[in-house]
Parts: C-alpha cells; sequence; structure tokens
C-alpha cells in the first residue's frame, strides 16, 4: 500500500490518500483511492472489473502480468541531430520491462526501420537492484546503445551540395528471461482486441539525421 510518491503524500491524480501497489500486473489492478479493503469468497461484481481490463470476448480472461516492453527515451520522436566525419557515432537511450518478475536479458536497436539491430547495454542501477526479490525483477531496467553512422554520414557528404539532412527511423524491442520477444506489430490483435489492451510492438520514431559542417 502506497501512501508516497518520491518523498512526498500522493497527489490525487495518483491515487490519495492510499494506492495499491501489484508489482508485475497491468496498473489497472494497482487500485487507486483506497478507503477500505473488504475479504470476499467472490471476485469484485462491478462492470469496471468484470467488463473491462479483458483479454478474451467472452471477459473470462482478465489482464493481469504486463507484456514485455521497451521505449525510447532518447531522442525523442520527430528531434533533429548532428553528426560529422569526427563523430559519426549515434547513442540511443531507453528502458524496457516484463511483468510477473521476469528480467529483461536483451534489448535491440534498428535505425534502419528494422533491417539490420544492434545490441544495446542494459544498464543495471541501484534502484533496480534493490527492486529484485529472488529471481524476480519488479523494476524497468535503462539500456543504451551506441550505433556507428559513418556510413550515413557519408551519403550526406556525398549529398551535400542537395541536401545536409535525412530521415531516420529508429526502433527498439526487447527480450525477457522467459524469451518472450515483442512483436513487429500488433495489427493482427485488433479483430480481437479492439481497445488495444497491452499492445507492446516495437517502439518507432522517426528523427531527423543532420551533417555538422564546418563553418
Amino acid at each position: 500500500l502506497a501512501y508516497e510518491q518520491n518523498g512526498a503524500p500522493l497527489t490525487p491524480d495518483h491515487g490519495f490518500p492510499v494506492r495499491v501497489i501489484v508489482p508485475g500486473w497491468v496498473g489497472a489492478r494497482s487500485v487507486k483511492w483506497i478507503e477500505q479493503i473488504l475479504i470476499t469468497d467472490r471476485a469484485c461484481d462491478l462492470k469496471s472489473f468484470t467488463k473491462s481490463y479483458r483479454m478474451t470476448k467472452d471477459t473470462t480472461h482478465e489482464m493481469r502480468g504486463l507484456p514485455v516492453n521497451s521505449a525510447i527515451l532518447c531522442p525523442q520522436d520527430g528531434d533533429t541531430l548532428s553528426v560529422s566525419t569526427q563523430d559519426s557515432m549515434l547513442r540511443i537511450e531507453g528502458e524496457a520491462h516484463s511483468g510477473d518478475g521476469r528480467q529483461i536479458i536483451r534489448v535491440d536497436v534498428s535505425i534502419d526501420g528494422g533491417r539490420t539491430w544492434t545490441d544495446a547495454v542494459l544498464q543495471p542501477t541501484e534502484t533496480h537492484a534493490q527492486a529484485s526479490t529472488g529471481n524476480k525483477h519488479w523494476s524497468w531496467v535503462k539500456w543504451k546503445c551506441d550505433i556507428d553512422v559513418s556510413a550515413l554520414v557519408q551519403q550526406l557528404t556525398e549529398e551535400a551540395k542537395t541536401t545536409n539532412t535525412t530521415t531516420v527511423n529508429i526502433q527498439c524491442r526487447a527480450m525477457d528471461a522467459s524469451h518472450n520477444r515483442q512483436p513487429a506489430s500488433c495489427e493482427p490483435d485488433f479483430t480481437f482486441n479492439p481497445k488495444g489492451y497491452s499492445a507492446n510492438s516495437y517502439h518507432s520514431i522517426n528523427v531527423n539525421v543532420s551533417l555538422l559542417t564546418k563553418v
């Protein structure tokens, strides 16, 4: 039961006065605004529980554990990045997580729309270590990836008379200790999952890469 966040009382948006925290499960199960707790021999019959956050049409299977997922945090979609003949490395950073305490063991990053991939470096932090109990890992893990874009720099150098900027599609994908991997697309799921619950396809952004020229 949480009553503070970052050393301050919970705000109403985050569940004041008390919020239930269920590690590794979807946020819908971390119920907000707790006033009392009842122990019963049957499931809650509120519509928000019996009909929402369900993964089958007959609503028998509720959402529980989170699927493996990842996100690019830096750069942001639409950013403009500068590279040069002296510095042709592009740094990409993000986070990854999975449900039920499954550890993230791998993150891949692509800068060519998913044609080729580079292994990211996982960065366990003190907070991440403290949130790990036994073989369970409850916290997200940060990652970084330095990619050599010298071929792109060469392309921009050769095309400098016409343009010195190009658009690059960056994608990331993660794998957990149970070898669950993100799908390239969740489009096939929408026929039975129209609300997009647990959508966890590759995170994809577009950035502008500009050749930094000498003044």
